[in-house]
This record gives structure tokens, sequence and C-alpha cells, in this order.
């Protein structure tokens, strides 16, 4: 029997890009309903979200420069192994071609977002974060666009 003796982690939170809605802001001190310390789970606003969708995009571009260029020299090279690994040339340019596909669907997804959108984790072991957020969604100062496990 195997036994783990140091803390294992595989991913349990959810994501959420929210926003946050003005009108449960008082008027004369400017404080909400408690709902800003979701930003303390902030893990990325919507300019961060883009510029990594670029990046990704960018990256996969020179991919598909780079298998495109060993396909010309050699046709056979899409057939061929890729070094340390069992993939071949040719299902790594297939892979860098669906990247950029995908890619550019979420970015412009995200593009549509409301600028003020940020990304948030909230783990499924917090509990009382869970239950706040629940609750700032229901009575309306948060919106959730977007949410995925």
């Amino acid at each position: 029997m195997k036994l783990r003796t140091a803390f294992v982690s595989n991913s349990s939170s959810s994501s959420y890009i929210i926003t946050y809605n003005d009108s449960n802001v008082c008027e004369h001190c400017g404080r909400g309903d408690n709902t800003n310390f979701f930003k303390a789970c902030e893990v990325a606003t919507k300019a961060d979200i883009i510029a990594d969708r670029e990046k990704d995009i960018a990256r996969a571009k020179e991919d598909i420069a780079r298998f495109s260029g060993l396909a010309a020299v050699d046709p056979d090279a899409l057939c061929s192994r890729w070094p340390s690994d069992t993939t071949t040339v040719g299902q790594r340019l297939k892979w860098a071609q669906e990247t950029v596909k995908e890619e550019e669907k979420y970015k412009a997804e995200a593009e549509a977002w409301p600028d003020d959108a940020i990304k948030i984790d909230i783990s499924y072991h917090d509990e009382g974060l869970a239950m706040a957020f629940e609750s700032a969604k229901e009575n309306g100062s948060i919106t959730v666009i977007e949410s995925w496990d």
C-alpha cells in the first residue's frame, strides 16, 4: 500500500468571469455590500486574459511556421516522430492549427466582456467564500459572465 506523506493537490476549484454591479454601492460613502473581497481572489483582468490569448496564438503560429517549414523541406517530415516524444510532426502541426482557432475564438469572447470583468478562482474547500459568492450572485452584487471547473 502506498502512503502519501506530503500535501496532494488536484486543482479543486472553479473559475468565474465576473463583473461588479454598482447598484449596491452607497452613493455617500462608496462602500458596497462587501463583495469587493472577491478582488482578493482575482486571478486576471480582461486585459490580462486577452494578452495571454495573444501570446498563445503567437506561439502556435510560430509552431505552424516551423512545422510547415519542415514539411516544405521534407514532405516525409509530417510522418516523422518528434524528438523525445511519441507524436509526429504532422500531429503537432494539427494541434498548433487547432490551438490558433480555439484561442482566437476565446480571445474574441473575452473582448466582448465588459471592461471591468475579472477572473476569480474559488476553491471547493473554501465554503465561506463559496457561500458569499452564491449570496452575491443571488442579490445581484455580481454578474457571472462565464464559469468552468
